[in-house]
């Protein structure tokens, strides 16, 4: 069993990254906002923690830059109808807060509005996900969404950036990775330029 593998960036897309160790290059599909974390590290020596899914026609890694992502991705892949590939697209769109969250207020609307899920899929999702993340659960209580002026500002930012031409899903990713670094005084206009910013970052 693979925990994880620390090595040199050398590749980077939306669903993957390629990672040079020891002369060795690992393909690793990762989360969509591992992809905007990751802008600009090319080069770069990152750590990922892995998820081997080995089937009888294929076999993949899945990389992750947290510990707990890893573990709430496996443990969404064991879920009837679910499967790495849904699991992934639930980890790489919504934080383990919002998940979270999400769970303890059987939210089924925010789970639907993950690519690959519907409301059917959510509302069975929300049943079956409380035994496989109780851990996640309980922490829930402990755990704040984002303010109600953030998301007013969140909104706003992503607006902006489609306006521009950035994909939703890529400027939405951006922007509120922007807005979870950043302190709770940050404006409009420095959300916008430091999205642009990581948008922007080059290999």
């Amino acid at each position: 069993m693979y925990e994880y593998i620390q090595g040199t960036l050398v590749e980077l897309s939306p669903s993957k990254v390629v990672i040079e160790a020891c002369g060795i290059g690992y393909s690793l599909l990762i989360p969509a906002h591992s992809y905007v974390e990751l802008l600009g590290s090319i080069g770069q020596s990152i750590k990922c923690f892995l998820s081997h899914v080995l089937r009888e026609d294929s076999e993949r890694f899945f990389g992750f830059l947290k510990k707990n992502e890893r573990d709430a991705f496996e443990k969404l892949s064991e879920i009837s109808g679910i499967g790495p590939k849904t699991a992934l697209s639930i980890v790489g769109h919504l934080s383990l807060k919002e998940l979270a969250l999400a769970i303890q207020a059987q939210d089924a609307l925010t789970l639907a509005k993950i690519p690959g899920i519907g409301k059917k899929t959510a509302e069975r999702l929300l049943v079956e996900i409380k035994d496989k993340l109780k851990s996640l659960i309980a922490e829930a209580s402990s755990l704040e969404p984002l303010p109600k002026e953030h998301l007013a500002l969140l909104q706003d930012a992503v607006s902006a950036l489609t306006n521009l031409g950035y994909p939703q899903s890529s400027a939405h990713l951006a922007a509120k990775y922007i807005l979870q670094q950043s302190p709770p005084t940050l404006k409009l206009a420095e959300l916008i330029t430091l999205s642009l910013k990581k948008l922007r970052a080059k290999d």
